[in-house]
């Protein structure tokens, strides 16, 4: 009778435990991020749902399923200039298409692979919409609105500074192909109307995706000058205060902020609908007496690094670089952060693979490949290398330098909730040896 409990009481122990070792292996999936908290992520409302039907735009997600193809199924980010990044077919614009019009593009584009390709796409997510806020405000950055957010929710919500100078406050706006418009605005005018008049609402305007809303500092007497050049949307003179610290992330946003896009005229120091991109990560300082340039990271001086935010004196040249348009690569599939990177620099596959966050769990570390996509743009002359990751991290095998264009893909897999054959054997086994204790001496 006692083996029987004996026996009875070591079932129910094993049973608890591989619904333990179970359910630890389900919580591994990692998570959806949290969501930004402080001045950075003010909300001014909005919702998940969206019109599945509507036009496709930067920043969305779009899942494509191509039936029976694996290696042309899976969601992908829609990058700035609309295009999405498949196998071989390498860059497709989908930019202002319905999810109908994208599959029949896709489709058509995959007849030079596949025999009568059947593709399906939908949009999983749409961004909320961000403005970036700058200048003489408590708390600068990134902020998420809604359509219906105007100047005055914008800056009675986040504040300003004493020093603010609001009857200048510039709205730099990029429409869809990504051309460039700035306006000037005298918020004052809305916020402290002269006696008997009604608040300038002309002053007060809706804001939109992407808007860069500059706030000055109010001018003072003995004021210097530096010049901000290069890749941003206004060069040329910035006034600076003489005595109080003005920074280099202060002339660059007085200059409109560095260029993230297609611009037009020669405003930004370019032809017509010519592409470019700044380099936040090398900003020359040229000071006078100086024999060398300074270097500054300008996305560190955005988060407020003392190191790169430098003050400036007068005279000084602030030069911000243009990125060549190829210098990018891909990371798609298994990654934490996923999407296209800027190649600044010579850079390993290890390091592409630390910038992105490390590999999820469950991703298929021996099936790594790297596309190498043709100068000419013919997909059928594209390089596929592939690797093993788990080789390439414990140092079995050679890393691997990248090229600007280079697509890398691990497979993202699917975690098991089942216990493996070799763990209910393991069970089975360590039942075994403790009824084989237990019954010694009966």
């Amino acid at each position: 009778m006692r083996l029987v409990q004996s026996v009875g009481a070591i079932l129910a122990l094993v049973s608890i435990v591989i619904a333990m070792g179970v359910s630890a292996q389900a919580q591994q999936v990692p998570a959806a991020p949290a969501a930004p908290t402080g001045p950075a992520a003010l909300n001014f409302g909005g919702g998940a749902n969206f019109n599945p039907d509507q036009p496709i735009r930067p920043g969305f997600v779009v899942a494509v399923t191509t039936l029976g193809e694996p290696d042309w199924t899976g969601q992908y980010l829609v990058d700035q200039s609309g295009n999405i990044q498949m196998k071989l077919v390498n860059t497709i614009n989908i930019l202002g298409l319905s999810a109908s019009e994208a599959q029949d593009k896709i489709a058509a584009l995959l007849k030079q692979y596949i025999v009568n390709p059947k593709v399906t796409v939908s949009i999983v997510s749409v961004p909320q919409p961000i403005v970036f806020l700058s200048g003489a405000v408590p708390h600068p950055g990134p902020t998420q609105i809604t359509q219906s957010v105007r100047l005055a929710d914008l800056l009675t919500t986040s504040g300003w500074t004493d020093s603010a100078d609001l009857t200048h406050i510039r709205i730099v706006s990029r429409d869809q192909k990504g051309n460039i418009t700035m306006h000037i605005y005298n918020f004052a005018s809305w916020l402290k109307p002269l006696p008997g008049q009604l608040p300038d609402e002309s002053q007060n305007p809706l804001l939109h995706d992407r808007d860069l809303i500059y706030v000055p500092i109010k001018v003072l007497p003995g004021s210097g000058v530096v010049t901000v050049e290069g890749a941003v949307v206004k060069p040329g003179p910035v006034d600076i205060r003489i005595g109080v610290p003005f920074t280099v992330r202060e002339a660059i946003s007085a200059a409109g902020g560095p260029i993230m896009g297609s611009v037009t005229g020669a405003g930004a120091a370019a032809a017509p609908t010519q592409m470019v991109e700044a380099n936040r990560l090398e900003v020359s300082v040229q000071r006078l007496g100086e024999s060398k340039p300074l270097s500054i990271n300008i996305a560190k001086a955005e988060q407020g690094d003392p190191v790169n935010n430098i003050a400036l004196h007068d005279g000084d040249v602030i030069y911000v670089k243009q990125l060549p348009r190829r210098d990018y690569y891909n990371m798609v599939g298994g990654f934490m952060l996923p999407g296209r990177k800027f190649y600044s620099h010579t850079i390993t596959l290890t390091q592409a693979i630390g910038d992105a966050g490390g590999v999820l769990p469950y991703s298929k570390l021996k099936q790594g490949r790297i596309y190498r996509h043709p100068v000419s743009g013919n997909p059928l002359k594209t390089q596929i290398i592939a690797f093993n990751w788990g080789k390439i991290r414990s140092g079995k095998e050679p890393d691997i330098e990248l090229q600007p264009g280079d697509t890398i893909e691990i497979p993202a897999g699917r975690p098991s909730t089942a216990p493996s054959a070799l763990q209910v054997l393991g069970a089975m086994g360590s039942l075994a040896f403790f009824i084989s204790v237990l019954t010694r001496g009966y």
